[in-house]
């Protein structure tokens, strides 16, 4: 019995010993699966971003909370060691033998192929961007990211949410140096952008330490949290000093770094004139869509087809029998044509959540098709509280649905004001609203 216990316990021993061998094999050289590579490749990505690691949740669930209390490195070095992982990631897949692969393990090689190869030609142009923009520059994502994805169930949560607070300022650093270097190389952002960005941070700022959102949300949170009232008081408070000693001053460094670049964005042109901005553009046009068209030739393109439609959307005018005016003056006589509008009354908002309703549903039965996870309870609109929906001027009627092609105007409104419609909230999983309507879902699996 004792020989087979130590026979046991050395093939166990032997077992973790290949194991792990084989794991370190897999990590540090090429992988023996070409599967095994892509999850490299993804697990490196993602554990080098605690950002990212933030928003997938992926690690959570088995008790890795960590990254949740850093940031994301936004250094010019670690931009460098970025590409050179790339570069060796290229290197790797190539020396597997695409000739054997078939169907979807060739598709998923192609794949890798063309982005990371799109990824490492666009090396050349990694500073040809804004990464401080009003649409999505790190001055707005970090508080969107805290605020709206980062989650503070418990104490270590909270903590991690007041070290994370600790880490912006570092980051913004970062992002001004990377500014820094783009201003050197001549790649100044458009006026416009500047004026927007200095105004948004003037706005964050304003509130003061115990104002911001990141400050209100972290409150709110803790306010939810299982915590005794002492706890939530002192993490509030060091969030608070945070906010004042390092948060706030980093984001007017920013600010001020801007409003020197002020006097050196006197136009408001695209990215045709930044330095070699024709070779970046043609550049910029085959990573967003593939095409190796120029840009003359894609706005040829683009006229021929308006063209073609103004002709399709005539032939519908006049059976239809809109026949006189312009296409934008048809377009008025259809939309004030009482065929096109709900009533503004009780039973009118009545039928525009019907109908929304409905988009919903045809929506909703063809998502199986494309999604393998689907709320846990089906889509749902209704009407706001009144009270909410009288802040805003009420318009007297509302688009009911266009004649084009016989499809539903995709810019119908609530009977309250003009917003998109449902089927716009109908993108999301999250609760979203417009000035009368509320479309909901339940909550996601997990």
């Amino acid at each position: 019995m004792k020989r087979f216990f130590k026979w046991a316990g050395g093939a166990l021993a032997g077992l973790v010993l290949l194991g792990a061998g084989l794991a370190l094999h897999t990590w540090f050289f090429k992988p023996i699966s070409i599967d095994w590579f892509y999850a490299r490749v993804f697990l490196r990505f993602a554990l080098d971003n605690p950002e990212l690691l933030t928003r997938l949740r992926i690690l959570e669930p088995v008790g890795i909370r960590s990254h949740n209390a850093r940031l994301a490195d936004a250094s010019l070095e670690h931009e460098e060691r970025t590409f050179a992982r790339l570069r060796e990631d290229f290197g790797a897949l190539h020396r597997y033998d695409a000739g054997a692969l078939a169907g979807q393990d060739r598709l998923s090689y192609e794949v890798f192929d063309y982005f990371v190869g799109m990824q490492l030609r666009a090396e050349r142009w990694r500073h040809h961007d804004y990464p401080v923009n009003p649409l999505f520059g790190v001055q707005s994502d970090l508080p969107h990211l805290m605020t709206q994805t980062q989650q503070v169930n418990d104490a270590t949560d909270a903590e991690h949410y007041v070290a994370r607070l600790g880490a912006i300022p570092r980051k913004l650093d970062q992002v001004i140096d990377g500014l820094r270097v783009r201003e050197q190389k001549g790649v100044i952002p458009p006026r416009f952008v500047i004026e927007k960005v200095v105004e948004q941070i003037r706005g964050f700022v304003a509130p003061g330490a115990s104002g911001t959102a990141l400050t209100v949300s972290l409150k709110e949170k803790l306010a939810q949290a299982p915590l005794e009232e002492a706890v939530r008081a002192a993490l509030l408070s060091r969030a608070e000093q945070a906010m004042s000693a390092s948060v706030l001053p980093a984001y007017l460094r920013l600010a001020a770094y801007l409003e020197t670049l002020r006097p050196k964005a006197q136009r408001n042109d695209g990215v045709w004139a930044l330095p070699d901005g024709d070779q970046y553009y043609q550049h910029a046009i085959e990573s967003n869509t593939t095409t190796r068209m120029t840009a003359d030739q894609i706005h040829q393109l683009g006229l021929g087809e308006v063209a073609r439609l103004k002709e399709e959307m005539t032939r519908a005018f006049d059976g239809a029998g809109y026949t006189e005016g312009s296409l934008p003056e048809r377009f008025r006589k259809l939309g004030n044509s009482p065929g096109q509008r709900y009533p503004n009354d009780d039973a009118g908002r009545a039928r525009i959540l019907s109908d929304y309703q409905s988009i919903i549903d045809e929506i909703s039965a063809g998502m199986d098709r494309y999604f393998g996870l689907r709320p846990r309870r089906p889509w749902s609109c209704s009407a706001c509280p009144r009270f909410p929906r009288r802040r805003r001027p009420p318009r007297t009627t509302t688009r009911r649905r266009s004649i084009i092609r016989g499809r539903r105007n995709s810019s119908s409104t609530c009977a309250t004001s003009k917003r998109p419609s449902a089927t716009a909230c109908a993108r999301s999983p999250t609760t979203r609203r417009c000035p009368g309507i509320t479309c909901r879902s339940g909550s996601r699996r997990t």
